[in-house]
């Protein structure tokens, strides 16, 4: 029996050992489940959703303003056929009449001065102008867009505007089909505020 005792005594002994062990991987273990927990919880929580009326601050140099709208004008399809029907015919009076050239070089010299002609014009109305290149505060919103200048501010609904555009570095809302838009600077914009403004501004026709 003491034998039997000391068998039962020794038998219980690594049960409660057992136990323990088993207590402290529990144990270990329960921080790391709840660190899970709360890490599957952060991910199914979404940011909440933007105001949909939003505000950015902008300014843009009456040479970058110029010379970008230069850009757009000088490569409408319309103003490059024109030039391409210009420079075909300048060439062709060449070879009609070749003792006579100045019929062609007129042609000629009119292509190359009108883009010259025409960045001065745009850079004279910008220069004439100041709200162009004003510092603005922007506000929009899905029906309409509100500009803030130093000492102006002017209303403007998405309904005003025929298209809109991009590139790299900036929004156009276009306000004509001659290549003139307003130009906003990425830069301004949050992410979340550039995809608001496009989901506003793509209602528009392009």
């Amino acid at each position: 029996m003491e034998i039997h005792g000391g068998q039962y005594q020794t038998t219980f002994a690594r049960v409660g050992s057992s136990e323990s062990v088993c207590r402290r991987k529990l144990g270990s273990r329960l921080p790391v489940r709840s660190a899970l927990i709360n890490l599957a919880t952060l991910m199914d929580m979404q940011a909440p959703p933007l105001p949909t009326t939003q505000k950015v601050s902008y300014q843009v140099t009456p040479t970058v303003l110029t010379r970008i709208l230069w850009r757009r004008t000088m490569l409408r399809p319309r103003r490059l056929l024109f030039s391409a029907f210009v420079l075909i015919v300048g060439v062709s009076f060449f070879f009609i009449w070749p003792e006579d050239p100045f019929v062609g070089v007129i042609f000629l010299m009119f292509l190359v001065f009108m883009p010259i002609a025409q960045y001065r014009a745009i850079a004279k109305a910008i220069g004439n102008d100041r709200m162009w290149t004003d510092q603005k505060t922007l506000e929009f919103g899905p029906s309409q867009l509100v500009v803030t200048g130093p000492d102006w501010k002017t209303e403007i609904p998405w309904s005003r505007f025929i298209g809109f555009s991009e590139d790299a570095g900036y929004f156009f809302l276009h306000l004509s089909d001659n290549g003139i838009a307003s130009m906003i600077p990425k830069a301004a914009f949050s992410a979340e505020q550039q995809q608001l403004f496009r989901q506003y501004a793509q209602t528009l026709k392009a």
